[in-house]
């Protein structure tokens, strides 16, 4: 059996061996024999006749073999006719009895033995938060409960289980506290249901019952309102810019962009890195297409808030539209603005502005046409699509007559057939020319146009072509069987003096002159985009290869190629790309070829005339 202290108010005497037949037996009071209390009770007698003080006794057993000690005796000392206990003792039965002694030290006889049961049963009820509550984050959660009398502590488990055994995936850990009330600080997860429970525990480690458990909902106030500004001023050009309000506690923000409206994991377009801030640019563009999209917080222990969604103010679409260079169905504007043709040697611009389809056949009527347009917000390249018109439609059949080509201005112009002679093949520069393909003289031709951003990934992570709707001259469309003519081909301005196969030494073209350079771009002119070469006819040249270098004396050509009209657009796909940003000064010479076929050109670009 355990031993414990218990204080009694006791007075030490020496104790005689023999009892005196002076003293009367003491006669127990209180409590009755075979009493349950919850503690030590206090116990009391009678007063016996002559006594000086009393002698009062406690074991486990009704022998007495099993004394419960107090300062390391078991018999203590009292004047008083009533103990008290000071400490507490496990649960179990116990006898007592007491015995008076006289002045002179003489015994009194043993009262008869009581026993008493002492089962301490603690109980408790949980007070707060109350049973199936919801909890706002981020405020630590105090639990509270009634307090228990001979309580000397209790023991705390929280756990994500009804049962208490696991709290978030790992083993629930009970607490002890000496507080009715305790405050997890170790972070739960938003979202989850917790359940709590208590166990008193006495000063002996006599543990209670535990209480019913009490449960609640751990919710993150972690709504937040989502907004989106398109950067582009021009009304077909989407640029999305998404921010939202903070979340408070949030140390980072999951975002999401899908086609989808369930947010389906294979229509997921963005993101998969979380972002600290609250503005959100994507840095890879977005397919044209129609979008949803949502953020949640992230708290710094990883925990995730609620999902919040986007809905249109005006609206209410829970979607935005992310377009570049597209028009709605049924809009007639063409998405390219003011698609025309050029000449510079006549002058005279297509007189039919778009939308209003006045010509009459053939259309308009040129020997340099140049395919120009306004330049599109946001375009990196156009796609310019030319077909021959055979009365019948534009088709593609014809490959000779037919062209698909990026290029790197607002301009399109047709470069030459593959030449047989190339003078400058060591300049680092491959030639740029249109191959086997080549306008011919009393045909019709169709073009249309669309611009290129830069390429955007899908929900496969996979790179595509990020391209408006196309814009056709005179408002043409494949949709509806209307598609028109562009231009007339009227026969490149050549002036062949060389009529012969073979050049002769003395066959060749003028030089260019300064006043040739009277198109563009001008000499030192600066200019923000990469500009389309025009210059006035040479006389006796059927060609021209032209040179853009970065010095005077072009031994650093960045742009070479072969054109038979006196105007060149700079291409992609074949060797021009778009021009690089330069503090310093591009130099650009157009070289005369006497022929068609590039033979007897002028072969030294310092003795020519340059822009």
């Amino acid at each position: 059996m355990r031993r414990v202290l218990f204080i009694l108010t006791v007075l030490a005497l020496a104790l005689p061996s023999a009892a005196s037949a002076g003293l009367a037996r003491p006669t127990p009071t209180t409590p009755a024999s075979g009493a349950v209390t919850p503690w030590v009770p206090a116990f009391g007698w009678k007063a016996v006749a002559g006594a000086d003080h009393y002698l009062f006794q406690m074991a486990a057993d009704p022998n007495f073999n099993s004394p419960v000690e107090t300062s390391g005796d078991s018999i203590v000392t009292t004047r008083n006719t009533f103990a008290s206990w000071k400490f507490a003792i496990p649960n179990g039965n116990y006898y007592w009895h007491v015995r008076a002694v006289d002045a002179k030290g003489n015994l009194g006889p043993w009262s008869a033995a009581l026993r008493f049961n002492k089962h301490w049963v603690g109980t408790t009820t949980p007070l707060s938060p109350a049973n199936n509550s919801t909890l706002a984050y981020p405020s630590n959660p105090t639990m509270k409960w009634k307090a228990v009398d001979g309580a000397a502590k209790y023991e705390f488990t929280l756990a994500s289980d009804p049962d208490l055994s696991s709290l978030d995936g790992q083993p629930a850990k009970p607490v002890e506290t000496d507080s009715n009330e305790f405050t997890y600080t170790a972070g739960l997860s938003a979202g989850t249901t917790y359940y709590w429970s208590v166990t008193p525990i006495d000063g002996e480690g006599n543990r209670g019952f535990a209480s019913a458990p009490f449960h609640f909902k751990w919710q993150w106030n972690s709504g937040t309102t989502l907004a989106v500004v398109d950067l582009a001023p021009a009304p077909d050009v989407v640029d999305p810019r998404f921010s939202w309000t903070p979340i408070p506690n949030a140390a980072r923000y999951d975002v999401e962009i899908n086609s989808d409206a369930s947010f389906a994991a294979g229509s997921k377009f963005c993101c998969t890195t979380p972002t600290v801030g609250t503005v959100m640019t994507p840095t890879n563009v977005l397919l044209n297409n129609q979008y949803y999209w949502r953020v949640r917080g992230i708290d710094a222990d990883g925990n995730f808030g609620i999902w919040n969604y986007y809905s249109d103010p005006l609206t209410g679409n829970p979607f935005f539209r992310k377009t570049f260079d597209t028009r709605d169905p049924g809009d007639l504007n063409p998405s390219i603005q003011n698609l025309r043709m050029a000449d510079n040697i006549s002058g005279v611009a297509d007189p039919n502005t778009p939308g209003n389809d006045a010509d009459a056949a053939p259309g308009y009527q040129t020997q340099v046409p140049i395919v120009t347009w306004d330049p599109v917000l946001g375009a990196s390249a156009y796609e310019v699509e030319v077909r021959l018109f055979t009365g019948g439609g534009c088709t593609t059949a014809v490959n000779a007559e037919y062209w698909d080509s990026i290029v790197a201005t607002n301009a399109w112009t047709p470069l030459g057939p593959n030449p047989v002679d190339e003078p400058w093949p060591n300049h680092g520069r491959n030639l740029a020319h249109d191959g086997s393909r080549n306008l011919v003289a009393g045909h019709d031709y169709c073009v249309r146009v669309r611009a290129f951003t830069d390429q955007g990934y899908d929900q496969n992570h996979l790179l595509k072509n990020v391209v408006g709707d196309w814009s056709y001259i005179d408002n043409g469309n494949d949709q509806t069987g209307n598609e028109k003519v562009a231009f007339g081909f009227l026969g490149y301005p050549d002036d062949p003096q060389c009529t012969d196969i073979q050049p002769f030494p003395t066959c060749s073209a003028d030089h260019v002159t300064a006043n040739d350079y009277s198109g563009a771009p001008m000499f030192g002119e600066t200019t923000d985009h990469t500009p389309v070469f025009t210059w006035s006819p040479t006389p006796k040249a059927q060609g021209y290869f032209v040179l853009v270098s970065r010095d005077p004396n072009f031994t650093t050509v960045v742009d070479y190629a072969w054109t038979r009209e006196p105007a060149y657009a700079p291409r992609f796909g074949n060797s021009a790309t778009t021009y690089a940003d330069e503090t310093t000064a591009y130099y650009w010479v157009v070289m005369p070829a006497a022929y068609s076929t590039g033979l007897n050109a002028r072969i030294d670009p310092t003795l020519e005339h340059g822009g």
